[in-house]
């Protein structure tokens, strides 16, 4: 007879309570409190939501979270660097304070209440950084090197900008005190149209172009090589919330078509998850979010798109069959109907 160990290599665990249900994903362990099996049960899924009201097909960040979105600056045929910022509330969008300057293939951090932008690109390449502060958006200092298609994560006063272009792809990263821009360790490569996660002490740099699937974690001094990702890509949308917890979603693959792929990062590896509905690649600035909720909005081939993403994980017990009451009289062949608390049983011999 096999057994789970013989399966899978290791042994049941007993634990006294139930362990956090993320990590514990897939396993099944045992409640000695309890006294019964259980396992976990995760599933992420993406979903539509109300749409922008200023068309912007690419260059523009999103800021804060699924609940209290910021997103600002991008570009259209239209209104090739538009100054439009719209706030979002889980629900819908509505306008809030415009950007001092327009511009597009910018870098964000922060939250609706305290976003930043830095650098970017309206018709020549910027050094004019912002901040806002909920309602309206104020000059700040201007970062060291001017860059557009840089990526960027972190807060309005501990944010991270990361690579670029300015007259070529450059290495270049610079972090932020909320009072000035100091040029710190470059990254090993240089990266234009990647994408970043994560606070200034705990960041990860992923994909850029050309189209790569390799990521670059970073703790506030030095950077090392991370998990590579399975589907290689520049631009897109990228959240989390440390180098140990990110998602990559969509953006383009080579030579140029545009991937629903939406892939996951644990610390180590990258795992596919759940595809977006409609691909886009909204210059690889950041959506917001986490791991768990996230947002992702704008972009070519859907300018005025919204969806959200929910990760979920419930704790499972093992079903088991229990004794109930006797019949009244011992019976074969006879016939049941009704619930396990209101049953008839008739018949038999």
């Amino acid at each position: 007879m096999s057994t789970y160990k013989a399966i899978f290599g290791k042994t049941i665990k007993h634990l006294s309570s139930d362990p956090d249900n993320s990590t514990y994903e897939g396993q099944i362990w045992y409640n000695t409190t309890e006294g019964k099996f259980k396992t976990v049960v995760a599933t992420g899924a993406w979903s539509s939501s109300s749409s922008q009201t200023a068309l912007r097909e690419g260059g523009c960040a999103v800021m804060g979270t699924s609940t209290a979105g910021l997103i600002c600056g991008g570009s259209s045929p239209s209104v090739p660097y538009t100054n439009k910022t719209e706030e979002y509330n889980g629900l819908g969008w509505s306008a809030g304070g415009n950007l001092g300057t327009g511009r597009s293939a910018y870098g964000g951090a922060g939250t609706q209440t305290a976003g930043l932008t830095a650098g970017g690109y309206n018709g020549s390449n910027l050094t004019l950084s912002e901040s806002y502060n909920g309602t309206s958006w104020s000059e700040g200092p201007d970062i060291n090197t001017a860059r557009r298609g840089h990526s960027s994560c972190g807060t309005q006063t501990a944010a991270l900008l990361i690579g670029g272009y300015t007259t070529t792809t450059v290495n270049t990263v610079e972090e932020y005190d909320g009072s000035s821009w100091t040029t710190v360790t470059a990254m090993p490569t240089a990266i234009v149209s990647g994408g970043a996660a994560g606070i200034q002490t705990s960041a990860i740099q992923m994909a850029g172009t050309p189209p790569g699937s390799t990521s670059f974690e970073y703790d506030g001094t030095n950077w090392t090589t991370g998990g590579s990702l399975t589907t290689a890509r520049s631009q897109g949308g990228y959240a989390g919330t440390t180098q140990d917890s990110a998602i990559a979603i969509s953006g383009e693959t080579p030579p140029g078509p545009k991937t629903v792929n939406c892939e996951q990062y644990d610390g180590s590896s990258w795992s596919e998850i759940a595809n977006v509905s409609t691909a886009g690649n909204p210059s690889g600035n950041s959506p917001g979010g986490s791991t768990l909720t996230a947002f992702f909005s704008g972009g070519q081939s859907r300018p005025l798109a919204t969806e959200e993403y929910n990760f979920t994980a419930n704790t499972i017990t093992a079903a088991a069959w229990a004794s109930g009451g006797p019949l009244n009289n011992a019976t074969r062949g006879g016939a049941g109907i009704g619930t396990r608390d209101a049953a008839v049983a008739a018949g038999g011999i």
